[in-house]
Parts: structure tokens; sequence; C-alpha cells
């Protein structure tokens, strides 16, 4: 697992990917808590939102309810360690795995 955190290091290092840890001390709520999703955002065509499911996907296509899953990405990035400390947290982890 410590090679995969490395790989995820790396794969930040590129300009459009971006990762944060959310910390699992979090005294607040966040929509991360409400299971997996991906905004699709196009630049020709409206986002649509992604819910994962246990046997398949489903789609989202009405306004409102992409606006909510965006405000959603909001609140989740406010609620994350700022970026070098996510990188940094994620580097201790894959070291301590390597040193057992």
């Amino acid at each position: 697992m410590a090679e995969q955190l490395r790989y995820i290091l790396r794969l930040s290092e590129q300009s459009n990917i971006t990762v944060a840890v959310l910390p699992s001390d979090l005294t607040h709520w966040t929509p991360a808590h409400e299971g997996a999703f991906v905004l699709y955002e196009f630049a020709k065509a409206p986002p649509i939102v992604q819910l994962e499911h246990y046997r398949a996907p489903a789609f989202l296509f009405e306004t409102k309810d992409v606006a909510a899953y965006k405000q959603a990405v909001v609140d989740i990035r406010t609620s994350t360690l700022p970026l070098d400390a996510s990188a940094g947290l994620i580097a201790a982890i894959a070291t301590e795995m390597e040193e057992a």
C-alpha cells in the first residue's frame, strides 16, 4: 500500500490533479459522509453528477440537483487539510508502512 500512496503523491504533482485528505477526526458532517459521487463538468455541455451504488451508477441531470452537489464539493474542499499538509500526511503514512 505504501507504493500506492507514493503513486498518489506523484499524481498530485500534475496540474490537473488535486489530492486533499479529509481528516478522520472532523467534528462536523460533510457531504462526503453520504457516499461517493463524481461531478462531471464539461466545456460544451451542462454538468452532471454520478452517484456510486452497489450494482450500478445513477446520474443526476436536474439543475437543482447538480447545484447541490457543486455546493457539496465546496463544502468538502473547505473541510480538507491544506494540500501541503495532505501530501505530508500521505508521505508520512507511506514511510511508516515501509518501515514496518
